[in-house]
């Protein structure tokens, strides 16, 4: 099956706010103070909070396995973190999303 026999990956936006990484915070155990507090993050050189890569990646492999029809559909998946997510203390980190199919399985 060719990549072109998969309908196309609209692009989807996916918004992460202060309240999203206090959250996963909380569930993930990760509390690492570069997600959480502005001057620690700032001490380490970043303008301010940054989204957590798992939270991140976690909300996009959730767009995908929508637009694939389940997230049984995913056999594998593979990231690159190349730049933070700034996320602001008031609004929304704002991510968009574009994707083609690779590799695609004929199963």
């Amino acid at each position: 099956m060719s990549s072109t026999q998969w309908p196309e990956f609209a692009e989807r936006t996916i918004e992460l706010s202060r309240q999203d990484l206090l959250d996963y915070a909380r569930a993930a155990g990760d509390h690492n103070p570069i997600h959480l507090d502005d001057e620690a993050a700032r001490a380490l050189g970043l303008d301010g909070v940054i989204a957590h890569g798992m939270l991140t990646w976690a909300r996009v492999l959730a767009e995908v396995a929508d637009w694939a029809g389940g997230s049984h559909k995913i056999v594998r998946s593979e990231v690159r973190f190349a730049n933070p997510v700034p996320v602001p203390m008031d609004g929304v980190a704002t991510i968009v999303l574009s994707a083609r199919v690779k590799d695609p399985d004929p199963e």
